[in-house]
């Protein structure tokens, strides 16, 4: 047998997993002893250069393994099987949706009794030790169960996966095998990537053109430039190019907010004016590793155009339709600052220092955060809790150096106090001011006694509002579920101390806050601070974003309109999870109302159109008043718009495609009311043709007056979206005369155009230019495209055909086919008894069925 290469040497697998860690930059482990774990502990105990740092519980232990990773770059966990990796997976799980490197080590029931599947204690008594290694692996890049001989490659593998792709890997450690002597290699690990350098160049080409054809330029970066120590480069790409940077919700702190190019957070919809301005108007916005979630975006109220875009993620970078693989994004930006040419200084977005704000008579959270960016000095670290606190430290002007650690995307409550723990092992000598909520701190309140353990010195404000106010905002004021048994907080620290040194203080007046502030600014200790506050006082911030942030409840139900077939004649009916609600009865403004009235007032009718959908989300007895959707019968969603619109060769249909925005468009009108059907056995065949064709396309309704409108005035003038079907005689169209087609025989004969079974409204779908076109004939595809392949976009259509008509509120625009049509399935033509799927992501599915005339 071939024993390797003559210059390993022998190591105990324990020994050496711990070197490796060693080497690749950790100084210190997180977690929580168990008997499956204890020889590895065991080794760690006498291993210089790692030290143990046990927590109050696996949950908590991953949280502080989270603050470490996002302050040093790189953690460790070690739990026991089952009962300690389950109890730590929620925070495993977080640190994998935000992007953090975490090393989770789980000493596993011996080998022995793996292989004997023998019945042991923390497993659930059938044999499997599988089923914890699948949970593990739904959470990490990389995943294991070590042996004597896989150890080596695996243990490598796993390491290099978590710091290139800053996510946790997962390690199944048998306790019998940690002190098992094996040949390792001698030299250290080394984690390094680099870069295809004809696909950079490429890449590097593409971007500068688009660049320098733009008269606009601005920078919208995410969390993973500060995960993978981009920043500065950003900051000096910016510098050359002119132009400002904004970040989204999930990085804040990541670019220094003294600089002249910081322009602001970027939150859709509820950003502030010129930042919504500048970042949805750039020409070319250069997007880093940008990830639009609910939370960050006020519910998908982006507006960002994707062809405009030069996108830089991790390890891969798009301009316009063209991918770049295998290249850096570090390395894409060093490729950039050589290649752009310096521009004039970008235009300095002033931002005035906080200033003195005069005391209230009482606190309040409008003052208390003003106050708060006075006492922040440069180079802190800011932990924030998840509700009231992260949404008034993200409105606070932020001092330069500064830190700040949050968990927008996963959210979990609680998350905070742990993770400054680890924050503070990782950095002791820095100051933390951690900002929590007493619902979240109750917890995972046991690490308090951990940071005073370790005599560590943060500065901790918690905000008492008796119980959860994000909750209370979002639904239930007086509710019983978002109460708390108030706690003594202020003397948590004296009992958890035990001898160590600390101050603990409740304050509820500005005069004694003010007292306390004036303290812990100097203090070399433990600083606790509880805040009272009203228990329905939050920032403004949160009282907007609140109920957005849930997607339920609040402002942001999702609802769908749609014409249903009564006994009583059609009519208009809001569909919310799977069930439809005629309107009328809803409300005495929608007594008459159809969906084209509806479209035709859509400002106004929004607003009244998602209080319900609000409340009948929230009313388990306004639910049962609903008809299930399987017991429905459709119409098409408007009878009848007074323009039926369509635009036709929008699609590639060769390999060299039309360039984007082509100002060749070729528009027609159908007649609505003979040629919209709705789903069902609705479609008859003409009998005068043999080549039956099918298209399938978005539809849009427009709910404002457009005439000479603007790219943005178009796209603010949608209402909704549907699933379109454009059905074509291909025999009928092309004509022997000078005119050469004719539109009327080959488009636009009876039920022509089936359109529905609903209508989404526009503001509950992400990127409309970049969502699926399916289409199935008997449950064969036929297409399967984009939109984001569209020539000229959807507000491009609607601003071009307004140059030369007026479109009105309630009109109808079918936005053209992608490739798939009969003739590319060799002359695959439509017959009776044919049936159509039509699916579009986040609009719906039509289903329709064909017979002959």
């Amino acid at each position: 047998m071939d024993r390797g290469p003559s210059n390993h040497h022998q190591e105990l697998i324990g020994v050496f997993l711990l070197r490796r860690l060693h080497e690749v930059g950790l100084s210190h482990i997180f977690g929580v002893a168990g008997d499956f774990n204890l020889e590895f502990l065991e080794q760690l105990e006498t291993f210089d250069g790692l030290e143990w740092v046990g927590c109050c519980n696996e949950l908590n232990a991953a949280y502080a393994a989270d603050g470490y990773a996002r302050t040093r770059g790189l953690s460790c966990l070690v739990t026991t099987y089952g009962v300690g990796e389950l109890s730590a997976l929620c925070g495993i799980a977080g640190a994998y949706s935000e992007h953090l490197p975490i090393v989770s080590i789980v000493g596993s029931p011996p080998l022995s009794d793996v292989e004997r599947r023998s019945l042991l204690h923390h497993t659930a008594g059938d044999g499997n030790v599988d089923n914890m290694l699948i949970c593990g692996s739904q959470f990490s890049v990389a995943h294991v169960r070590l042996s004597a001989q896989n150890a080596v490659a695996e243990v490598d593998r796993c390491l290099r996966a978590c710091i290139l792709q800053k996510q946790p890997v997962y390690l199944q450690l048998p306790s019998d095998i940690a002190f098992l002597r094996i040949r390792t290699p001698p030299e250290p690990l080394h984690v390094t990537f680099e870069s295809d350098p004809e696909m950079l160049r490429e890449f590097t080409d593409a971007a500068k053109q688009r660049i320098e054809a733009s008269s606009s330029v601005a920078i919208l970066l995410d969390a993973d430039v500060a995960r993978y120590g981009q920043a500065e480069k950003v900051r000096r790409l910016a510098a050359k190019l002119g132009c400002p940077i904004a970040v989204m919700g999930t990085a804040k702190g990541v670019i220094d907010e003294n600089d002249p190019a910081y322009l602001g957070l970027y939150a859709g919809a509820f950003s502030d004016s010129e930042t919504k301005r500048v970042i949805e108007s750039a020409e070319c916005l250069i997007q880093l590793s940008v990830r639009f979630i609910d939370s960050t975006t006020g519910s998908f109220t982006e507006k960002i155009w994707p062809e405009r875009s030069i996108k830089i993620d991790a390890w891969d970078g798009h301009v316009d339709i063209d991918d770049f693989q295998g290249v850096f994004m570090g390395d894409m930006l060093d490729s950039l600052l050589d290649a752009v040419e310096q521009k004039s200084a970008p235009e300095r977005h002033e931002r005035s220092s906080p200033a003195e704000v005069a005391s209230p008579l009482q606190l309040s959270q409008a003052w208390f955060w003003k106050r708060m960016a006075r006492f922040l000095q440069e180079n802190d670290t800011i932990v924030a809790e998840n509700g009231t606190s992260l949404s008034g430290v993200t409105s606070m002007p932020l001092p330069a150096g500064t830190n700040v650690i949050y968990q927008a995307l996963w959210g979990a409550i609680g998350y905070s106090l742990p993770a400054t723990f680890g924050s503070l092992v990782a950095a002791p000598n820095r100051r933390h001011v951690l900002f929590i909520g007493d619902g979240s701190f109750q917890l995972t309140a046991q690490e308090l006694s951990s940071i005073l353990r370790h005599n560590l010195r943060p500065i901790i404000f918690l905000i008492n509002n008796d119980g959860y106010t994000i909750e209370r905002l979002i639904l239930g004021e007086k509710s019983s579920y978002n109460d708390i048994q108030p706690w003594k907080y202020a003397s948590l620290c004296a009992t958890f101390a035990a001898g160590a040194s600390f101050d603990s203080r409740c304050v509820s007046s500005v005069e004694e806050l003010e007292t306390a502030l004036e303290s812990a600014a100097t203090a070399e200790k433990c600083f606790f601070i509880e805040v009272m506050m009203d228990r329905m006082d939050a920032p403004e911030s949160l009282r907007r974003l609140g109920p957005v942030s849930t997607g339920r409840g609040g402002h942001m139900t999702r609802f769908t309109l749609a014409t249903l077939q009564t006994s009583d004649g059609p009519k208009a009916a809001m569909g919310v999870d799977d069930k439809f609600y005629l309107v009328g009865p809803l409300a005495p403004s929608l007594a008459d109302a159809t969906c084209k009235s509806i479209l035709q007032n859509w400002d106004a009718m929004m607003p009244v159109l998602q209080a319900l959908a609000d409340e009948i989300a929230s009313c388990f007895a306004a639910q049962q008043r609903g008809i299930d959707k399987g017991s429905v019968f459709f119409s098409t969603p408007v009878l009848y718009p007074d323009s039926l619109l369509a635009i036709g060769a929008n699609y590639p249909k060769g390999e060299t495609p039309k360039p984007r925005g082509s100002t060749s468009l070729a528009f027609f009108l159908r007649p609505p009311k003979t040629t919209l059907v709705g789903p069902g056995d609705t479609v008859a065949k003409p009998r005068m043709t043999k080549k039956f064709d099918w298209e399938c396309e978005l539809v849009v309704f427009v709910g404002r007056r457009l005439r000479n409108a603007s790219v943005e005035e178009a796209a603010a003038a949608v209402a909704g979206y549907a699933v379109g079907l454009d059905l074509a005689c291909r025999d009928l169209i092309e004509v022997e005369n000078e005119l050469k087609v004719d539109l009327v025989r080959g488009k636009s004969q009876d039920t022509m155009a089936p359109c529905g079974p609903v209508i989404m409204p526009a503001k509950f779908i992400p990127d409309v230019n970049n969502i699926r076109i399916q289409m199935y004939v008997n449950e064969e595809k036929m297409i399967d495209a984009s939109t984001c392949e569209m020539i000229s976009k959807v507000e491009e259509q609607l601003s071009t055909l307004s140059e030369f008509m007026t479109i009105e509120a309630g009109d109808m625009l079918f936005t053209g086919s992608p490739r798939g049509s009969a003739a590319q399935h060799g002359d695959r033509w439509l017959q009776s008894g044919d049936r159509i799927r039509a699916e579009i992501q986040h609009v719906g599915i039509l289903n329709v069925t064909i017979h002959n005339a």
